[in-house]
Order: C-alpha cells, then sequence, then structure tokens
C-alpha cells in the first residue's frame, strides 16, 4: 500500500516539474512565430511599396536588397521571405523554406481575417484558406518555388 502511495507522489512531482518547461517551451514558439509573422508583415509592405512605384513590372521577383526596409528589421530575418507579381498584378509573399513554427494563426492575426492568406499546396497549385476552408488554384507563377504547406499572403499594389 506504501508503494502506491510513493509512486503516486513521485509521479505526482514528475509531473508538477516538467510541466512548466513544457510551457516555456509552448510560450517560445508562440513569440518564435509572432516574430515571423511580424517579420512577414514588414517585408510585404516593403513589397508592395516597390511594386507600387514600379508598377509596370509585371511576372517577377524583386531582390531584398531593392526594398526599402526599416533600418530596425533585422535582416537575417527578412531573408527567409520571397516575393513575386504575376501578370495580373497580385502579389505573393511567402517563405523560402518552411517556417520553423507555424505562422498562420499570426498571419491571420495581422490580416485582420483575410481571405488573401492561405497555406500553399503544390499538387494542385492552391491557396487554402484557414478562414472559410476553402481552396483557390492559381496560375503557375513563372519559376517561382513554393514550399508546399507554407504560409501565402497575398497582396495588391496601392
Amino acid at each position: 500500500m506504501w508503494s502506491m502511495v510513493v509512486v503516486a507522489m513521485m509521479a505526482g512531482l514528475v509531473g508538477y516539474y516538467i510541466m512548466p518547461a513544457q510551457r516555456s517551451i509552448v510560450v517560445m514558439e508562440d513569440m518564435k512565430a509572432r516574430e515571423l509573422a511580424d517579420n512577414m508583415c514588414i517585408y510585404r509592405a516593403a513589397v508592395v511599396d516597390y511594386f507600387t512605384t514600379n508598377d509596370h513590372l509585371l511576372n517577377t521577383s524583386v531582390p531584398i536588397g531593392t526594398l526599402t526596409l526599416p533600418d530596425w528589421s533585422t535582416g537575417s530575418a527578412m531573408s527567409l521571405w520571397a516575393n513575386y507579381r504575376g501578370g495580373d498584378g497580385t502579389i505573393y509573399i511567402y517563405p523560402t523554406d518552411l517556417p520553423p513554427v507555424n505562422i498562420v494563426f499570426d498571419v491571420l492575426q495581422l490580416s485582420r481575417g483575410s481571405y488573401s492568406v492561405g497555406v500553399y499546396r503544390a499538387a494542385d497549385n492552391s491557396l487554402y484558406s484557414p478562414v472559410d476552408g476553402t481552396r483557390v488554384t492559381y496560375a503557375a507563377l513563372g519559376s517561382v518555388s513554393v514550399p508546399d504547406g507554407a504560409p501565402v499572403w497575398l497582396a495588391a499594389r496601392k
């Protein structure tokens, strides 16, 4: 009987000490997701500004060195993002590799639940909307390679 009590007490103590560490991991992942979504938002604004000024450019991407980014934005974090402007003027902002954490919810918050945020599916070249579950198929984006499952944030020039 006493051995059962001791085992129960030990299990309770182990759980007590493990749970705060687990919560810390979740909090850190949430902070990383928010930071990456913020960086995507800053990058998106710079790309939109560029294509607004250079409205004649279609079916192309703009290199990060050409963009006017805020001085306080971190260059290494910005290098995760890429862009493409299609023939119809739609601007695609996406990561070059899948982010280390899921940022779709954070991007949706920044976009105020916009339908312009989606998850790319390479199998059918479509964006899945986490807002309402619809799937929109897009024309191929030239030689652009968007990672399967990557968050994509659409934009248009101002």
